[in-house]
C-alpha cells in the first residue's frame, strides 16, 4: 500500500512539474532562421515515363518544407510563440509560403522576398515503399544574409534554431557562427541542423558553428558526410559524434575537441525518464 501511493505521489509530482516546464515553453519565443521551401509531392511513382508519354499518380500535394519553415510551422503547431526568418522570390510559390505559415499562427515578418529570383522548390516523386528522390531548386535561399536578419528579434528569444546549411551560400559559415555566438551572448538556447548535401567545406561550415551550438542533430548520412567516412568507420564516427555531444564535448574530423555548453534545464528534461 505504501508503494502505491509513492509511486502515485511521484507520478504526480512528475505530471505537474512536466506541466509547469509546457507552460513556460509554450510562452517562450523560438525563431527558426535558414531555408523555406515549397514542396510538390507526387504518390505512387514507380517510374519516370520516357520521352513526353504520360504516367499517372494517385496524389499530389504541396506543403512548406525545409530545415526553417517546416520547423517553424511544427513548433506552432506544438503552441510554441515562432517567428521565421529567411528569403523567398517575388512570386505566387513565395505567397503561398507565406500564406501558409500564417495561417498556422506564425510570425513572417522575418521573411524577405528577393527580386529576379524564385522561391526555392523541391519536387519528391514518392515509391510505393516510401522512398523519394529529390528534385530540388535552391531559388532564395542562395540569397539570404546576415543583413537579412533583425538580430533584435533574436536577442529576445529563448530559442533559436537554424537549419539549413550548406544551401545558405552567403550565410553558411562564418556568418551563420555570429549568428549563433550573438544568440549565445544573449542567452538564447540554440539548436543547428544540415543537410546531407555533398560539399567540399561542409565539416568547415559545422566545425565554426558548433561553439555556439547546445543540441546539434545530424541524422546519419549528414554525420557521414560532415565526417568524410564510409562503412563501419561512419557508424563509428555517428557513434562518437552523438555520444561526445552528450558529454559537452565534440569532435568532427580527428582535430582537437571543443566544449560546447548546454542549456542544464533541457538537458535534464531531455534526459529525464518520465
Amino acid at each position: 500500500m505504501k508503494l502505491g501511493v509513492s509511486f502515485w505521489g511521484i507520478l504526480a509530482q512528475s505530471q505537474a512539474r512536466l506541466a509547469r516546464l509546457n507552460e513556460k515553453i509554450t510562452m517562450s519565443l523560438s525563431v527558426s532562421l535558414g531555408i523555406h521551401i515549397v514542396d510538390v509531392l507526387l504518390y505512387p511513382v514507380t517510374k519516370i515515363p520516357g520521352g513526353q508519354a504520360l504516367a499517372f499518380v494517385e496524389q499530389v500535394r504541396t506543403t512548406v518544407a525545409g530545415s526553417a519553415a517546416g520547423t517553424a510551422i511544427d513548433m506552432a503547431k506544438l503552441g510554441l510563440k515562432v517567428h521565421s526568418i529567411g528569403a523567398i522570390g517575388e512570386d505566387s510559390r513565395g505567397d503561398f509560403l507565406i500564406s501558409t505559415m500564417q495561417k498556422f499562427g506564425v510570425n513572417t515578418s522575418g521573411i524577405v522576398r528577393k527580386p529576379q529570383v524564385e522561391t526555392s522548390c523541391s519536387v519528391l516523386p514518392i515509391r510505393p515503399s516510401g522512398a523519394r528522390p529529390v528534385w530540388h531548386l535552391i531559388g532564395a535561399n542562395r540569397k539570404l544574409t546576415i543583413e537579412d536578419i533583425d538580430l533584435s528579434v533574436i536577442s529576445k528569444a529563448d530559442f533559436l534554431h537554424l537549419g539549413g546549411t550548406p544551401l545558405m551560400e552567403q550565410l553558411d559559415g562564418e556568418p551563420a557562427s555570429r549568428i549563433l555566438r550573438f544568440a549565445k551572448e544573449h542567452g538564447v538556447i540554440t539548436t543547428f541542423d544540415v543537410l546531407a548535401v555533398s560539399t567540399p567545406n561542409l565539416t568547415e561550415m559545422v566545425n565554426i558553428c558548433l561553439p555556439y551550438v547546445d543540441f546539434f542533430m545530424p541524422n546519419y548520412e549528414e554525420a557521414v558526410m560532415i565526417c568524410g567516412l564510409r562503412g563501419l568507420r561512419a557508424l563509428k564516427a555517428r557513434s562518437n559524434l552523438q555520444e561526445r555531444h552528450r558529454r559537452g564535448r565534440l569532435q568532427i574530423d580527428g582535430s582537437e575537441e571543443i566544449t560546447i555548453d548546454r542549456h542544464p534545464d533541457l538537458w535534464e528534461l531531455a534526459n529525464r525518464s518520465v
